[in-house]
C-alpha cells in the first residue's frame, strides 16, 4: 500500500514491523528499493512506539554495514536487479503495510506537536519555510521522527526539502551566516564536530583534516535549540533525470580517476551526480574509456565540488548503456557494497589549501 510514488527518504513498513528507508528514484514497477533502518526488538532501546522498541539498523552508516544487518526474513526480498546491475532489496508494493510520507508527517507535527522534539522540528521547518519563501509542503521530516519512534531527549531533527527550486532557496539561506544567526541556527560545536569527524574517518579513507573540511563547509547541517539537525534535498517525481530501465548498468572494477566537474546541478541529491569532462583514468581500467559521470550514494560526498573544479575519485567503474540515446559510456560510483571503505571524492582545492598532501591523494590499497 503506497500513499504516492515512492521518493528518496520515505519510509515503508512491512509485515514483521521492520521499517525501511526508500533509496533514490529508480524503482522497478510495483516494487520499492530500500534498506532496513529499524526493526522491532525485545531489548529496551531509545526508539519506541507504544510498547514496541526498535533496534537501529545498521549501527554505522555505509553500504557494507547495511548488508551485514539484513535479517533472514528480509533476504527473500534480495534480488539481482538486471537494470541496476547490483543486488538490492526490492519490496513489492503489496507487501507494504504502511508508507510514511515525510511531507504528510511534518504537516501532522505542525498541526499538533506532541513533545519537545516535534515542537522544535515544527518551528525549525516553519522558520526555514518563511525565510526561504517556500511552501511548508516543500518540506518534510525523515529519520526516527517520520514513523514516530523518536526519543525526545536524544533524537535529531532530519528534514527533507523537495525539488530543485526549493533546495536552491534553502541552500542560499543556510549558506549565509547572517541568515543562520537570525534563525537561531548554529554550527556544530567542537564536541559534536569531533564525533562527526571520527565517525567519517572510521568508515571512509579520509584524514581528520579532510573530514573536518567537509563538515565545516556543509550548509545542510546545524544546531537548533541545542539539537543537531540535517537537511536532505529530494527530487520530486517529475524531476528525476531518468526512469527505471532508461539505462542499464554493469559494475566492472575499482578505479582511480581525476576529472573536471562540468555540471553539479544534481550533486545535492541522492545519488549525488557530477557530470564530468577531461576525465583521466589513473588506475584500474583502460585509459581510453569515456567516463562521463561520478555518482555517489554516500551522502558525505554530496555537494562537495562545484562546476569547474578538478576532483580525485576512487570508486566502482560501471558501464552505462543509455537506451534512450543509443549510446554507451562509463561512470564511477562511490558508496557501493563491493568497495565500501575504499571510495572517496576529493576536490583539488584541498591540495592547494594544505588539507590533503599531494602524495596522499590516493591512499594505498
Amino acid at each position: 500500500m503506497l500513499a504516492r510514488e515512492p521518493l528518496d527518504r520515505d519510509y515503508i513498513e512491512i509485515g514483521d514491523g521492520t521499517l525501511l528507508t526508500v533509496v533514490g528514484y529508480l524503482h522497478p514497477p510495483g516494487r520499492v528499493i530500500c534498506y532496513p533502518k529499524y526493526a522491532p526488538t525485545r531489548e529496551r532501546t531509545p526508539w519506541r512506539r507504544g510498547d514496541t522498541h526498535y533496534a537501529r539498523l545498521p549501527a554505522t552508516y555505509g553500504a557494507g554495514p547495511v548488508y551485514e544487518t539484513i535479517s533472514e526474513a528480509l533476504r527473500r526480498y534480495m534480488v539481482r536487479d538486471e537494470v541496476l546491475g547490483v543486488e538490492v532489496i526490492e519490496i513489492p508494493a503489496d507487501d507494504v503495510i504502511r508508507h510514511y510520507a515525510p511531507e504528510a508527517r511534518l504537516s501532522e507535527i505542525v498541526e499538533g506537536p506532541r513533545d519537545e522534539l516535534e515542537r522544535d522540528a515544527a518551528e525549525l521547518a516553519l522558520l526555514i519555510s518563511d525565510c526561504a519563501r517556500i511552501s511548508l509542503g516543500s518540506l518534510g521530516v525523515t529519520g526516527s521522527l517520520l514513523p514516530a519512534i523518536h526519543n525526545p531527549r536524544i533524537s535529531d531533527i532530519d528534514l527533507v526539502v523537495y525539488g530543485f527550486g526549493a533546495c536552491r532557496l534553502v541552500k542560499r539561506i543556510l549558506s549565509d551566516e547572517d541568515a543562520r544567526r537570525s534563525l537561531g541556527i548554529g554550527r556544530p560545536g567542537s564536541g559534536l564536530l569531533t564525533q562527526l569527524i571520527n565517525e567519517a574517518v572510521a568508515v571512509h579513507p579520509l584524514t581528520k583534516k579532510e573530514a573536518e573540511a567537509i563538515y565545516r563547509a556543509r550548509w545542510s547541517r546545524g544546531v537548533f535549540r541545542g539539537r543537531f539537525f540535517s537537511v536532505h534535498p529530494v527530487l520530486r517525481a517529475d524531476e528525476a533525470p531518468e526512469r527505471y530501465g532508461d539505462r542499464l548498468y554493469k559494475g566492472l572494477s575499482l578505479v582511480d580517476i581525476v576529472a573536471v566537474v562540468a555540471n553539479a546541478s544534481l550533486s545535492e541529491f541522492n545519488p549525488a551526480t557530477y557530470v564530468i569532462e577531461d576525465a583521466e583514468v589513473l588506475r584500474g581500467a583502460p585509459r581510453d574509456i569515456e567516463v562521463r559521470e561520478v555518482c555517489s550514494y554516500e551522502g558525505l560526498f554530496a555537494g562537495l565540488a562545484e562546476e569547474g573544479e578538478r576532483i580525485f575519485v576512487r570508486g566502482k567503474l560501471e558501464r552505462v548503456r543509455d537506451r534512450r540515446r543509443g549510446r554507451e559510456y562509463y561512470r564511477v560510483v562511490v558508496g557501493t557494497r563491493e568497495y565500501c571503505g575504499l571510495e572517496f571524492i576529493k576536490p583539488e582545492r584541498w591540495v592547494r589549501e594544505g588539507i590533503t598532501p599531494r602524495q596522499n591523494i590516493f591512499p594505498k590499497l
